[in-house]
């Protein structure tokens, strides 16, 4: 009987082990997937993050364009700011004409789609005989 009692619980204590570390493996497995996970996850709205602000970069681009297109149109064109919607986005846009100098017109962008924000300034002269815009500065500034 006492033979018989020791099987039984030889065995029970073999079960019990398997049962442990097949539990063990897999709360490894586990915690391992839900890292790679949230890693995925991190990335990917990292990813997006910067897609948007590609994309608020573009429009405030626009904006920029804009500004010269109606410049070209209209010399003493000038403008407190006025929207235009371009794509997923929009931009703002405010040309200040003899900003810094007399023939000189500073145009500055701001470039909004969903949260991402981008801001591009340039600054633009007209030659006063043929009327040709030149573009002497574009640079992206800080918001």
């Amino acid at each position: 009987m006492h033979e018989k009692f020791l099987a039984t619980n030889q065995a029970f204590k073999n079960g019990f082990s398997a049962i442990a570390l097949t539990l063990g493996i897999s709360l490894i497995v586990t915690v391992l997937s839900m890292g790679m996970g949230f890693l995925s996850y991190l990335e990917n709205s990292s990813s997006f993050s910067r897609l948007k602000g590609q994309e608020a970069f573009w429009v405030a681009e626009s904006g920029i364009y804009d500004a010269i297109y109606r410049l070209s149109l209209n010399k003493n064109f000038s403008s407190a700011g006025y929207n235009l919607a371009v794509g997923n986005g929009s931009t703002t846009v405010v040309v200040e004409t003899d900003a810094p100098q007399t023939n000189f017109s500073m145009i500055t962008s701001t470039g909004i789609v969903s949260n991402a924000r981008k801001k591009i300034q340039a600054n633009i002269v007209r030659d006063v005989v043929t009327g040709k815009l030149t573009i002497v500065s574009w640079q992206e500034s800080a918001l």
